[in-house]
């Protein structure tokens, strides 16, 4: 494998290195154990490893591991998607029920709106019928 033009073919600690800067994640070389620490998610490379071989350095272990990630986020994805749908119903459904009760409110102020309306027509009808009459009987009602 060349990379940038430099052999890795008998380094592979170095060319599991430039394959985690390409994917854009971070390595440290721990020089007291000998080992190399990965660090970050590994979500993202997991979606480029979507060709079954596409790259020969990880072993079949961790390319299952991957794939149980994947269906974990599908299985997960997919209950966010019920999640959401039921709390589309149930926002319809309290929106309907929210409609319902301000249809009956805006009926009940139209009947309401139509008794004032009546028992101000009778006010005015009083008044000007006892507009002649001197004043403590013009507030009476007969």
């Amino acid at each position: 494998m060349f990379v940038l033009g430099i052999s890795m073919k008998n380094n592979p600690l170095a060319e599991k290195r430039q394959w985690l800067k390409r994917c854009g994640r971070s390595t440290t070389y721990d020089k007291w154990t000998n080992n190399e620490e990965f660090f970050g998610e590994i979500e993202t490379v997991a979606e480029l490893t979507n060709l079954p071989n596409a790259y020969p350095l990880v072993d079949d272990a961790t390319r299952i591991s991957w794939q149980n990630e994947q269906q974990r986020r599908e299985y997960d994805r997919q209950q966010e998607l019920e999640a959401e749908r039921r709390a589309a119903w149930s926002d319809r459904i309290a929106q309907s029920q929210l409609d319902e009760s301000n249809r009956q409110i805006l009926q009940q102020n139209e009947d309401y709106s139509k008794q004032l309306a009546e028992q101000n027509r009778i006010l005015y009808e009083q008044r000007i019928k006892y507009a002649g009459y001197p004043l403590p009987y013009r507030n009476r009602v007969p």
